[in-house]
């Protein structure tokens, strides 16, 4: 028993001896769901009148992104805040070329694994100083099928040394990542013409030699171009033109244009450099530099929250995108049996058909609200949890795995389940109870939460900036913009007219509409 009670005793004091020893070291590395950070620097040690270079080294698991400065159509670039010891002063990042990632019919900018490069000098420190101390407040959204944000705090400690610092191990990462920094435009002068639904971008001089096969335009400002749209290069009396469709959302003239240029094949005899930058105004608008005490950036620049949605911005996308899931590839085989209710339902009286359109509705809002409200008590709880957060859960997937394959042989078969649903069979009877109607919309929720649909994107980023109430109001959006559809039909009954008359083809196309829930 003593044997036994030493050893319980041991591996109990075991965490805390962990904890404790962590406690003592720098926070340098911090995580989060589906992703490592890394605070690093390229020297070992710092020495008056140095310079340095910090990095933010991101490493999502494999398949999972985070976003460049101009996250695209949807996403939300890292978050910034920086704070160190007297001398010390950070600048803003130095963004590598991005990646193009295709979400749908969405087009975003992000990375992989990536280190991001923050210069730094150090003047001089306290007398008798023998660290500096670096302290990082990072917020990050990750991403795949589903985006989850991320926070943490870390803190660098470099010693004070009156020689050169050696390089650090993490040297090599840093020099590689510096190739894949864009170099400024040299010995070509960029045009810029605006026309009615295209900016064409014209680099003159350029030799035949130097011209690329293969031309991708990263803007660096939101809502420039249409960036799902294709880009046509073409070198025209040594002029290279890139012709690029202009966002269709945004009317007011253009007045500038920046951004990467990229080319995997280079933009000399030697292939280097693979990006290069682009500004139609260069010297506008200069990004402030870091402070020496403190430096908040936001995407890299600091101070600058273009990238951020306002909150009316972000109800109407949430309403588009909202009403946009009803054709998402998740959402549809269950919406199916709506449909066929509809079409059952056509027979009816206003106020019946109007009352099981408004029951839909409420079971769509209620859930959206219920999501929203857990969502909001568990990051407040300190928990790193996103959209379809709830899909992680075993539980929550075997429950719909099994309601889905209950509701795909209800399709195939005379089954019926309590009184929500009725028979099915001939009649397709389906969701004939105002509760029946209320889960059809819960359960169409539940099962949307897999998918992004455009417009969602900046809406449900906006949710991780704005207070609880105002992330509530765009959650109800996104369920308004969803059951839309039904209570148009529900109060304009006559457009059932356009549907089918109900007849022995339902029969067929409800046992049809069992595959696509199996599928799903």
């Amino acid at each position: 028993m003593r044997h036994i009670f030493r050893t319980l005793s041991a591996l109990i004091a075991i965490p805390f001896a962990v904890t404790l020893l962590a406690g003592c070291r720098d926070k340098t590395e911090g995580s989060g769901p589906h992703i490592t950070v890394k605070l690093v620097a390229d020297q070992e040690s710092i020495s008056p009148g140095s310079s340095f270079t910090l990095g933010v080294h991101f490493q999502p698991e494999p398949g999972w992104h985070i976003y460049w400065k101009n996250p695209g159509d949807s996403g939300l670039a890292p978050r910034f805040g920086w704070e160190g010891s007297s001398g010390i002063t950070i600048k803003n990042a130095l963004w590598p070329y991005p990646e193009k990632i295709e979400v749908g019919t969405l087009v975003n900018y992000g990375y992989g694994d990536v280190l991001l490069p923050f210069p730094a000098t150090f003047s001089q420190g306290e007398p008798g100083e023998k660290n500096a101390t670096v302290m990082l407040s990072l917020q990050w959204l990750v991403c795949k099928d589903e985006c989850l944000p991320g926070e943490t705090q870390l803190e660098l400690k470099l010693p004070i040394s009156q020689s050169a610092g050696l390089p650090s191990p993490h040297e090599r990462i840093f020099a590689s990542t510096l190739k894949n920094i864009p170099t400024p435009l040299d010995r070509v002068s960029l045009a810029v013409e605006e026309q009615q639904d295209q900016i064409i971008l014209a680099l003159i001089p350029l030799e035949s030699r130097f011209f690329p096969s293969t031309i991708r335009f990263f803007p660096e400002d939101p809502r420039v171009i249409a960036n799902a749209a294709p880009q046509e290069a073409t070198l025209e009396g040594g002029a290279l033109r890139i012709s690029l469709q202009r966002d269709p959302t945004r009317r007011d003239p253009i007045t500038r244009v920046r951004g990467v240029l990229y080319s995997p094949q280079g933009w000399s005899e030697t292939g280097e450099p693979k990006a290069i930058e682009i500004d139609s105004t260069p010297g506008e608008e200069a990004p402030p530099q870091a402070t020496n005490a403190q430096a908040r950036t936001t995407g890299g620049v600091a101070g600058n929250q273009d990238n951020d949605v306002g909150f009316f911005a972000a109800i109407i996308l949430a309403f588009l995108g909202g009403l946009l899931l009803n054709v998402m590839p998740c959402v549809f085989p269950v919406l199916s049996i709506k449909i066929l209710s509809f079409i059952e339902q056509s027979g009816h009286e206003r106020q019946k058909i109007k009352r099981h359109g408004l029951a839909f509705a409420a079971g769509v809002i209620s859930s959206f609200w219920i999501f929203a409200i857990t969502l909001l008590a568990l990051r407040a709880a300190g928990e790193q949890v996103g959209w379809g957060f709830q899909l992680q859960s075993p539980t929550f997937v075997v429950a719909m795995i099994f309601i889905f394959i209950s509701l795909g042989f209800m399709l195939l078969s005379d089954l019926t389940i309590g009184t929500s649903l009725q028979q099915i069979a001939g009649r397709a009877k389906i969701s004939t109870t105002y509760a029946g109607s209320f889960l059809n919309g819960a359960l169409a929720t539940a099962v949307a939460t897999p998918c992004t649909g455009p417009f969602m994107g900046s809406a449900l980023a906006a949710t991780l900036t704005l207070p609880a109430v105002l992330s509530l109001a765009v959650f109800t959006m996104l369920g308004l913009g969803m059951s839309a559809p039904y209570i148009a039909i529900a109060y304009k009954p006559e457009l059932l007219k356009r549907l089918p008359r109900p007849g022995a083809w339902m029969e067929i196309f409800k046992q049809a509409m069992a595959f696509p829930l199996f599928a799903s």
